[in-house]
């Protein structure tokens, strides 16, 4: 980052760069904006590094023009004085970040564990947020110009272990990736860990992801012939952890098996270990478990990107993907769609901002119908239909039946064949494309019934409430 501000006068730019990962296109590169901020899901680091292009910076001297700065200002006014305190909506992100969802998953009995084997760990509580606070908070951060600062900044100097402040802190995602679900209870290795792959630029779900399950692999017995020099993989192993992330991102050692992911490897060693890869459309899936938490049951089959917790499947979380509002706060469709009209200037209505969700949507089926994607990936892996091995859910077992039938219900309800997922014809017209045009032959159908006139060719929901939230 330094070679992007040559000079002093330069202090302003802001580079997103491949980091190391990017070139070796390790399991999900992240692209990295000044630290602590890698976006790190779907690769797109790997995207650069393919092209060999290391860095983008910009720079700019003109203010963001608002055309009614009044929603905006009051917005954040109501945010920074009405909701942070106790009892207010955001007091324990606020407070806590994400991370205390560590605490309450282990009560309820679905921390991710063991490759989502199980739902509660030994010693959880030596990486939740209590535990963060007391001994490595260094302080908390926050995205530009954010009032909730739900970011945390770690230091730790100790002598066998040194974590700098700049490369942010762990949050929940984080803290199961690379800790509970690997087995991993020992704070100082998980925020080194974390460090590490901020460094490297590697999305820490996946990776995390992905040495679960090899850590599962190895206690199997399946990865003799593919681990020459004998690197240990047990869970519960800070060091086993750490030097594999190493690995993983120069692609040393048993490190290239795993570089580009759990599903790759696992058809790389064949036989049924494709069985226990907890992705989605060959993305890892991320850390809250679809078999206790409806909104992921329901995300996780169709969203396009495959196991994203955040994914555009969704009505909430794709309008606040599109907008670029938190996930996290409290802002409802009405809430998003004020903001947006006063950003911009515009005077969408609320069926105009659900069109806009529908056509996102279409464009993203219609790219992945095109890749070769069918309803067969709409689906959840096979570890997720098995119950839980240790916890209060161990009885409950979540039947493909269930999952099959949402899934069909999502297809009509977004104006597609239910049974194969093809956008109908009336449904494109809609939406303002031209199929013959487009020449998408076989990515579409046509309803077999004509809709009455004047109907819409989906479902309007105005106000959405499913989705990704704190």
């Amino acid at each position: 980052q330094p070679a992007t501000r040559p000079h002093p006068a330069h202090h302003k730019t802001r580079p997103t760069q491949s980091a190391p990962a990017g070139s070796s296109r390790a399991p999900p590169p992240s692209t990295h904006t000044p630290p602590p901020r890698p976006p790190g899901r779907t690769g797109l680091g790997a995207v650069m590094g393919s092209k060999n292009l290391k860095a983008i910076a910009v720079r700019g001297n003109r203010r963001v023009q608002v055309a009614d700065r009044d929603p905006v200002r009051d917005t954040a006014r109501w945010v920074a004085r009405e909701t942070l305190g106790e009892g207010g909506t955001h007091h324990r992100l606020h407070t806590w970040g994400t991370g205390a969802m560590v605490r309450s998953k282990q009560l309820e009995g679905h921390l991710i564990v063991h490759n989502f084997r199980d739902g509660q760990l030994d010693g959880a509580g030596n990486i939740d947020a209590i535990a963060m606070r007391d001994q490595v908070i260094d302080h908390m951060d926050r995205c530009f110009a954010c009032s909730v600062r739900c970011k945390k900044r770690v230091k730790i100097d100790a002598p066998k272990v040194k974590v700098r402040p700049k490369y942010g802190g762990p949050e929940y995602e984080t803290l199961a990736a690379i800790g509970t679900n690997t087995g991993v209870t020992d704070i100082m290795a998980v925020c080194k860990g974390n460090e590490m792959l901020n460094y490297l630029g590697m999305d820490s779900i996946s990776a995390g992801a992905t040495i679960a399950w090899a850590m599962e692999m190895d206690e199997m017995g399946r990865l003799r012939d593919f681990n020459e020099d004998g690197q240990s993989l047990e869970f519960g192993s800070a060091q086993d952890l750490l030097d594999l992330i190493e690995k993983i991102a120069y692609r040393d050692g048993i490190g290239d098996l795993l570089a580009e992911g759990a599903l790759r490897a696992a058809r790389a060693i064949g036989g049924d270990a494709e069985d226990y890869v907890v992705h989605v459309k060959g993305l890892e899936v991320a850390m809250h478990d679809p078999r206790a938490m409806k909104d992921m049951r329901d995300n996780y089959p169709i969203t396009p990107t495959g196991g994203d917790h955040t994914g555009a499947g969704l009505k909430r979380t794709s309008v606040r993907n599109t907008v670029g509002l938190c996930q996290f706060l409290d802002y409802d469709d009405t809430k998003a769609l004020e903001l947006l009209n006063a950003v911009t200037g515009w005077d969408m209505t609320p069926e105009e901002l659900h069109e806009t969700f529908e056509r996102g949507l279409t464009m993203a089926r219609l790219f992945n119908l095109r890749e070769g994607m069918t309803a067969q990936d709409d689906r959840l892996p096979e570890r997720l239909h098995q119950p839980i091995r240790q916890g209060p859910l161990s009885d409950y077992r979540l039947p493909r039946e269930e999952v099959r039938t949402y899934v069909q219900g999502y297809y009509r309800d977004r104006g597609w064949d239910p049974d194969h997922g093809l956008p109908y014809t009336d449904t494109l017209e809609h939406l303002g494309f031209d199929a013959a045009d487009a020449d998408l032959g076989d990515l579409v159908a046509e309803r077999p019934d004509p809709l009455p006139v004047g109907a819409l060719p989906y479902t309007l929901e105005l106000e959405s409430t499913a989705g990704h939230e704190e």
